[in-house]
């Protein structure tokens, strides 16, 4: 197993403004926190879900039932399992019994393609699933799990099976000595080679980052924290992991309350919901109505819409948060305020985090000057699954101690916050996800008839060109479809078009400003014909 050194005694020089306060960290993993709480308070709520509700001591109970079956199956240290899950009250059940039997945690969305989570499962080694709410693991996925060695009768683990069959001795803890720095999770992120990035996550960084939410917004153990955001990704992934780490209460929302924002505004008022964590885009959603009893907004994943931030900072608490995975979440915070700010920087760095901007030499940006965002704290991932080509340029040994390369460039403002200017190479953020272009060029290129594919983002959406092999016609290919085989929804462009060649520069480089061009024009001639179309 990999092992992490503590960057922090290895810095040497770093600007003041660039470094988060210092929180104690925890000597406890996730469940081992959750535990605590139960002994604390075990008629306490645990999740108040639309039909009914669990306190700690039950849902403790039913998790020590699903480890001990993942433990009679013979679950090794650090084994992955994935959840099949849409939007499910009984993720936290799963999660937790993952982690007591010793495991690492895999999201596995329902709505993926399924060519996608057989490569997922196989990319991980996965033997075994969990799957939640009746769902139906795909063949492909299925296959996968046949390959990776999982047995006939050990391949779906369905929870309410398993309950049903559990003896009493079954709901005791299961003693198993599990170390904070043992893994905990494996996060799906898009991947320029073509194949998603499985970020490995340790106990120890969700600790860490719930202890700096403990001390930076006040996160506390009377909270009910929304959970509402996808949970194959780290938005969702915190809003799982916070109350088990600081003792706070999880709501569910079910997808129907989350396709009908007025139906999940009455919701959360009706449960108590005190903080949520949303897109700034879904926030929007909200038309500016202020939850009643909601104290805390977090928002992450994009830019938020400054007019709605500063609308919700006259009522309750909003911070907003900037990130990556590879940290498990979180690197520089800003408290929105009701005044006048021309622009919402990123903010100061978050507990426990160092961040450094360094030119193209390696040196510290000047002040003022623009450099790449370098990232030191104790949550930076171990790096990526079985991907050690991409963990050595993400994972950057430096002479202010190993950090997380983000591929983000920033400045510091006269006041000592960060201002992220955008994205080096081909990663940007589609509806607050990391995308990396190249899997979707990838994807084209997997068509047959294809012989070169690019993507832009143009006009906050995803733009396609495809050029033919030669005599080939594709002008009638439904992308849409073809794409949806093997990328999630997010990442399908809003149009591809079919162009003879593809453009290139006077240094025989793809031409991107030509693309931006002919996406305009596509733009233009769209809104002529009645308004943009949203697939081809």
């Amino acid at each position: 197993m990999m092992t992490r050194s503590n960057t922090f005694s290895s810095i040497e020089k770093a600007p003041d403004y660039g470094n988060g306060v210092h929180v104690p960290a925890s000597q406890l993993c996730l469940h081992e926190s959750f535990e605590a709480w139960v002994d604390r308070s075990p008629d306490g709520t645990a999740i108040f879900s639309i039909d009914a509700s669990l306190t700690f001591a039950q849902l403790d109970a039913r998790a020590n039932c699903i480890a001990r079956a993942l433990l009679r199956q013979g679950i090794a240290a650090e084994e992955p399992v994935g959840v099949l899950v849409d939007r499910s009250a009984d993720l936290p059940l799963a999660f937790l019994a993952i982690l007591k039997a010793g495991g690492a945690y895999v999201p596995l969305l329902a709505d993926l393609p399924p060519r996608r989570l057989g490569d997922m499962a196989r990319q991980a080694g996965m033997r075994r699933i969990i799957a939640l709410d009746g769902l139906q693991p795909p063949a492909e996925l299925l296959a996968a799990l046949a390959d990776n060695g999982g047995g006939a009768a050990t391949l779906v683990l369905i929870p309410e099976q398993v309950l049903a069959a559990s003896l009493p001795a079954d709901a005791e803890r299961p003693s198993l000595p599990v170390q904070p720095g043992r893994l905990a999770a494996i996060l799906f992120t898009s991947g320029s080679t073509g194949t998603p990035k499985g970020v490995l996550i340790q106990h120890d960084a969700c600790l860490d980052m719930a202890m700096g939410h403990a001390f930076a917004q006040g996160v506390r153990a009377e909270d009910r924290v929304l959970l509402s955001s996808s949970p194959g990704f780290i938005l969702g992934f915190r809003e799982l992991f916070l109350p088990l780490a600081l003792g706070c209460a999880w709501v569910p929302a079910p997808r129907e309350l989350l396709e009908r924002p007025a139906n999940l505004i009455a919701s959360m008022e009706q449960r108590g919901v005190t903080v949520a964590l949303f897109t700034p885009s879904y926030l929007r959603l909200f038309n500016k109505v202020v939850p009643a009893g909601l104290r805390l907004i977090l928002t992450a994943g994009e830019r938020p819409h400054a007019d709605d931030a500063r609308h919700y900072a006259r009522h309750l608490t909003y911070w907003n948060l900037h990130g990556a995975t590879e940290v498990c979440g979180t690197f520089a915070m800003h408290q929105v305020m009701p005044g006048s700010e021309d622009a919402l920087p990123s903010g100061r760095p978050f507990p426990n985090t160092t961040i450094v901007l360094l030119d193209e030499n390696g040196d510290l940006a000047a002040p003022g000057c623009d450099g790449e965002i370098f990232v030191i704290s104790p949550r930076v991932s171990r790096g990526y699954l079985k991907q050690d080509g991409l963990t050595a340029e993400s994972f950057v040994e430096t002479r202010f101690g190993r950090t997380y390369r983000t591929r983000d460039l920033g400045r510091w403002t006269a006041e000592g916050e960060l201002l992220t200017l955008g994205r080096l190479g081909d990663m940007i953020k589609v509806s607050g996800q990391a995308v990396a272009l190249g899997e979707i060029e990838h994807a084209l290129r997997d068509h047959g008839q294809v012989h070169a594919a690019a993507i832009i983002q143009h006009r906050d959406r995803l733009v396609g060109f495809v050029e033919p092999l030669p005599g080939k016609d594709i002008a009638s290919v439904d992308w849409s479809a073809f794409l949806g085989q093997r990328l999630p929804a997010y990442m399908l462009p809003a149009r591809t078009l079919t162009v003879a060649s593809l453009p290139v520069s006077s240094a025989a480089k793809l031409d991107r400003l030509a693309l931006i061009a002919l996406a305009e024009q596509d733009w233009q001639e769209q809104r002529g014909a009645g308004g943009p179309a949203q697939g081809a």
